[in-house]
């Protein structure tokens, strides 16, 4: 389960990981995801930091995945290798971005960073206080026959910035697609909706909401949220809804419609188990709003009928 012990927390609220929090959230090309028992900092999508507990103190370490050139200094800098306390880690992250600006150059991950794209304006930007969704995790991974999720959301619709005419808050799975490909094999449609009609036939999603749940208090309480300063309890007694978000989708092209189209038909149970949304952009912004979540056999009849396609 992903969650912080309570040393871990009291430590970056006020112990001798603080200064590793206050750097995340001053910088807003950061975040800091949730684990077990310990925590990622991400930039531009990728891993930028690793920081887990041991028995007395915590270790960091550089992800050695990003990198291009990790045993040569950088004009005087130490070499990302001889970094070795928090502190070390923390003042060198303009290294660590440089290095891992080098790896994205050479290795692009798209969908990563839109998702860090999405996580910020929804959770942190200015409109974040209108919008009804805030990202709790993303690259999450379930111990239920391996399943993968893109993100994890809490669902929290409101009519005001104070959110006192609120909806009861419930949580959300986001599935994103970059451009017109990943249609087929592990992350198209068809493997990623039976992987979800198994998870929500046995009642899978209603442990998930537990650990969403965790994940959205002790973000709020690390201060992650933008004015939100009071914990919730995900409701999980209803339907799941299950967001799926394309990016820079070319309309004129049938392939991934054609795609969804036939993973709906093969899942015409699950269709009826989960609430499964098409998201729309809000005139191209990346805040996530319950108004433009249209089920996904109208979206797919609109779109599939002005191309032409039956």
């Amino acid at each position: 389960m992903r969650e912080l012990s309570h040393r871990f927390m009291t430590d970056l609220l006020e112990g001798e990981l603080r200064q590793l929090l206050a750097t995340v959230k001053t910088d807003d090309t950061l975040d800091l995801a949730i684990r077990d028992n310990l925590v990622e900092v991400y930039y531009r999508g990728g891993v930028l930091l690793r920081v887990e507990a041991n028995r007395y103190t915590y270790r960091a370490e550089f992800d050695d995945s990003h990198t291009t050139n990790r045993h040569k200094s950088d004009h005087g800098s130490p070499a990302i290798d001889k970094l070795k306390t928090i502190e070390d880690h923390i003042k060198h992250i303009p290294l660590l971005k440089k290095e891992m600006n080098q790896w994205l150059f050479e290795n692009p991950e798209k969908v990563r960073g839109y998702e860090q794209a999405i996580l910020r304006e929804n959770n942190w930007g200015s409109a974040s206080e209108e919008t009804d969704y805030f990202i709790v995790d993303w690259d999450y991974v379930n111990p239920h026959e391996n399943t993968r999720f893109d993100m994890l959301a809490v669902k929290w619709p409101c009519l005001d910035k104070e959110r006192n005419a609120c909806k009861i808050p419930t949580f959300s799975i986001l599935d994103l697609k970059y451009g017109d490909r990943d249609l087929t094999g592990y992350n198209g449609f068809e493997k990623r909706f039976s992987d979800l009609e198994g998870f929500v036939r046995d009642e899978q999603h209603r442990v998930l909401a537990l650990e969403v749940e965790t994940l959205f208090n002790q973000r709020m309480e690390m201060g992650m949220f933008r004015n939100v300063n009071h914990k919730l309890e995900i409701d999980s007694s209803g339907k799941l809804e299950y967001l799926i978000l394309f990016i820079n989708h070319k309309p004129l092209d049938t392939r991934l419609l054609e795609a969804l189209d036939e993973a709906c038909k093969n899942h015409e149970e699950l269709l009826d188990m989960a609430d499964i949304k098409v998201a729309t952009g809000s005139c191209l912004g990346y805040g996530l709003f319950e108004w433009n979540m249209i089920p996904v056999r109208d979206f797919l009849g609109e779109r599939l009928n002005r191309l032409g396609v039956k």
